[in-house]
């Protein structure tokens, strides 16, 4: 019998590392569509039906209030579920904004023609997709606009600006870091959402399909960054992921009030094996 996948077993030998990228490059295209034909019809067709403005949150958001902690985290009344919303909108933006700045500072890596750069550029338009998959959630309050002026927190600018500037030697690392943490984020905030929405179990639906979406590619970019580092790159990996999760109560403190800084104590535990089934069967993983 195989050995179970882990997140943290030894690296594939680098010899099959092309070959891995090939195949991995066309799982991509199968989930996502051709970026050739212009856009990802495959992808936006699936992101598309997801459940939008006809699916309303019954407990309401005041915009006042709800672009006053979309600023800073002001507001102590806040139910579970308005900060559920906001840790999305929140999250929606962080991954805008490394987006943005990636896509710049890594421009000539991914304009290459290797492999390990087309799978790169492939994946900067999967997070662009995650942008309005987790940001599409707030179309469940009826009449909220987002108008606050969301800024990015220390610990974010400082990760972005380390992968723009790191080496290839410690830029996988650092990635890979930032990748296993957004999956044990994403799949705490999966199960946390499962004790909210009791009046509006459309919404909470809603909201839990849009992370299962990203979930699967999550998994997938764990998985090629381990490719690219060797076994001291994972370990560092490991111990760099912890920090990146301690940074919510500054990045995301909804996520805070939610409970998060007591479920980060079992990250050392969670690996491949706690994600949904639903996640392994659908995501590219080795």
């Amino acid at each position: 019998m195989p050995p179970t996948p882990s997140f943290f077993q030894p690296p594939p030998d680098r010899e099959r590392a092309d070959d891995l990228f090939a195949d991995y490059l066309g799982f991509l295209e199968a989930r996502n569509g051709r970026l050739e034909d212009g856009g990802w019809q495959t992808r936006a067709e699936r992101v598309g039906a997801l459940p939008g403005r006809e699916v309303a949150f019954g407990g309401g958001f005041d915009g006042v209030a709800f672009n006053r902690s979309y600023e800073g985290l002001v507001d102590t009344d806040l139910t579970p579920e308005q900060l559920a919303l906001l840790a999305f909108a929140k999250m929606n933006a962080g991954e805008a904004y490394g987006v943005e700045v990636m896509a710049v500072a890594r421009a000539a890596q991914m304009a290459r023609p290797e492999p390990i750069f087309q799978v790169e550029k492939v994946l900067g338009h999967e997070e662009t997709f995650h942008t309005q998959i987790l940001v599409g959630a707030l179309q469940h309050v009826p009449g909220l606009e987002v108008v606050g002026a969301w800024r990015p927190a220390w610990p974010l600018k400082l990760l972005i600006l380390a992968l723009a500037k790191f080496p290839p030697s410690m830029f996988h690392p650092v990635l890979l870091g930032a990748e296993i943490s957004g999956v044990f984020t994403l799949h705490w905030l999966l199960g946390r959402l499962g004790t909210l929405f009791p009046d509006d179990p459309q919404v909470r639906e809603s909201m839990e399909q849009r992370i299962l979406e990203v979930l699967v590619d999550e998994v997938g970019h764990v998985a090629y960054n381990r490719i690219c580092v060797g076994a001291g790159g994972l370990s560092a990996a490991r111990y760099l992921s912890r920090g990146v999760a301690q940074s919510h109560d500054q990045l995301t403190p909804e996520l805070t009030v939610l409970g998060f800084d007591h479920a980060r104590q079992s990250m050392d535990s969670f690996d491949y094996a706690d994600l949904p089934e639903e996640v392994r069967r659908a995501a590219w993983f080795v």
